[in-house]
């Protein structure tokens, strides 16, 4: 494991552009995201992890297609101090 570790895509450490919806073609990226997260059975898939430098996610359950939702520039606008335990799905380590 330690050999791993700061073998990362330095992509992964970028600030990603924002999605232009005038310009990017939402669907196309969101089925994109889609099929390769379901593919590699991840719980979640950034565009960055596939070389696309925009602001944009998708997450769901694997198993289930139509869980899967898109995510464009996204933003933190709140937060809680309660937390969730979940395995972890990261597709790009």
């Amino acid at each position: 494991m330690n050999d791993l570790i700061g073998s990362y895509d330095p992509r992964l450490r970028e600030e990603c552009e924002e999605f232009d919806f005038d310009s990017d073609n939402a669907q196309e990226l969101f089925d994109l995201l889609k099929t390769i997260m379901i593919k590699e059975r991840g719980l979640g898939l950034s565009a960055s992890q596939i070389g696309i430098m925009k602001r944009v996610f998708v997450m769901g359950d694997p198993t289930n297609p139509e869980s899967v939702i898109p995510v464009f520039n996204p933003k933190i606008v709140n937060y809680s101090d309660e937390t969730v335990v979940y395995e972890e799905g990261c597709l790009s380590f």
